[in-house]
């Protein structure tokens, strides 16, 4: 809470969506620690559950390191209450606590599960009772006023906060005593994020959390976050790493970086601005980049001599929280793909869908051989198994032509298929004249789809040894979709 640390940060985070009406919920069942997450797994340990109360300590020793518990979902417009007890022998060293809001987190290069949190502190301590600090960025923003407070308050007694956040402006009450009011003027700081419980390093010392609970008010607008970095890809392959703020060493078709859609956030149409690097030598990759069930090729382009910054600016995509976004190389041009730098998103007000596509990472399979590959399923040798999708609740009632992409050859042809949307279904035979093992199409035919809709493709009987690998099922409207 006391570092006076500089550095660049964004975010992303899987959490839920921001709620419209006003509902106070329990964020602690008094018995576990669901719904919160160490921000460093290493520091898991400190954490516990002790006769109802959120306990952090490190027993009769010092405590080393500061450490937090954050929630899994992301705020920004609430009511938190919580009531809390700091205790500790000041002879030690500081004692001293604070509740993290509207905070994000950082993944430290290379290291899964370890994380820097960034981002607002309701303290608590000798010294800082009430204050506003800004964690890992700009340091003590507000002094709190204190004095009605301390006419009748214990410090190591059971208190209780309340942090309320609406728009720009931050209130922090303690036992009833208002003690800060800040407002952000800063267009550029998140208005979003965790809410974190703290125990600061210093002496021995012991912070207990319970009776947690938050209202959540109307967001103040539709949005993602400004941009995604490198920070919070999730890098399939073994030759791409993360290197001062940048994916580099993208030299494989068969390695992709996977993104998941924040739930802070009402469903609807997001513009959105690919930012890489590249030179003239290196340019020309063909690339997909694929946005819930939308996608987009395009190849990469530049006419710097030297290595150096482009953008791609992908279209409007209709997104909902929850939603997967991957960039893969369909066809590598020369010896690098790009450097990946972020993503940015802008609301659109409209977006006109032509294409809807499932793939493999949409996709629920049922069955025990059935396995997912970098871009298709593969082992489908059983008649048992079978898979499913869901047509989503963020797009409309619609008739779709439908055709299954797949991989098949002349010797394994030859199955008994059957696709089923609700009650209407279409048989048909896999077909292929490949001697060696590539993409087939089958169209499966014209099928009307609502929100919730399961769609499934099973195999009937099997010919040979290995029904097909699925690749994707691609869903064209036969009418424009306005969303």
């Amino acid at each position: 809470m006391k570092f006076f640390l500089s550095i660049i940060f964004a975010l992303l985070l899987t959490i839920s969506a921001l709620p419209s009406s006003e509902k106070e919920t329990v964020l602690f069942d008094g018995k576990s620690l669901d719904g919160w997450v160490p921000v460093n797994k290493n520091n898991a340990k400190y954490w516990s559950v002790i006769d109802g109360v959120i306990s952090a300590s490190n027993g009769n020793k010092k405590m080393p390191t500061n450490t937090y518990l954050a929630t899994k979902k992301l705020y920004q417009n609430f009511e938190f209450k919580c009531k809390f007890r700091l205790s500790g022998d000041h002879k030690t060293g500081l004692i001293n606590s604070g509740i993290q809001y509207r905070s994000i987190l950082k993944k430290l290069q290379g290291q899964e599960g370890i994380n820097k949190i960034i981002g607002y502190q309701a303290d608590i301590g000798k010294g800082y009772w009430g204050d506003i600090y800004d964690e890992h960025r700009r340091g003590k923003l507000l002094k709190a006023t204190t004095k009605e407070l301390f006419r009748n308050f214990k410090e190591d007694a059971w208190n209780e906060y309340i942090i309320r956040c609406r728009d720009d402006k931050h209130e922090l009450y303690i036992n009833g005593h208002k003690t800060a009011e800040y407002t952000e003027n800063n267009p550029k700081i998140e208005n979003y994020g965790v809410i974190a419980l703290q125990l600061h390093s210093g002496g021995i010392a012991r912070m207990e959390y319970k009776d947690i609970r938050i209202t959540e008010f109307p967001p103040t607008e539709r949005m993602l976050p400004l941009k995604i970095t490198a920070h919070q890809t999730k890098i399939y392959g073994k030759t791409m790493h993360v290197r001062n703020d940048v994916v580099v060493s993208w030299n494989k078709t068969n390695e992709y970086l996977e993104w998941t859609v924040p739930q802070s956030f009402e469903s609807g149409a997001y513009n959105i601005e690919l930012n890489y690097q590249c030179d003239i030598n290196r340019q020309g990759s063909e690339m997909l980049f694929i946005a819930g069930l939308q996608e987009k090729s395009f190849l990469t382009k530049s006419k710097r001599k030297k290595w150096g910054p482009e953008t791609e600016a992908l279209g409007a995509f209709h997104l909902k929280a929850g939603d997967k976004i991957q960039l893969r190389c369909k066809k590598l041009k020369a010896d690098w793909v790009l450097d990946f730098m972020n993503i940015k998103f802008s609301p659109s007000k409209l977006s006109k869908v032509t294409t809807l596509k499932f793939h493999p990472h949409h996709t629920k399979i049922y069955g025990t051989t059935l396995k997912k590959a970098s871009n298709m399923i593969v082992s489908w040798n059983k008649i048992n198994e079978y898979l499913e999708w869901t047509y989503p609740d963020n797009y409309p009632k619609a008739s779709f032509s439908i055709t299954l992409n797949y991989m098949n050859d002349v010797n394994r042809q030859g199955s008994q298929m059957i696709f089923t949307i609700n009650e209407k279904s279409k048989d048909f035979v896999t077909k292929s004249q490949r001697q060696q093992w590539g993409p087939e199409q089958a169209f499966l035919g014209n099928f009307d789809l609502k929100p919730g809709d399961k769609i499934q493709l099973r195999c009937k009987s099997l010919k040979a040894d290995w029904v097909m690998d699925f690749l994707s099922l691609q869903l064209s409207p036969r009418l424009k979709i306005t969303i």
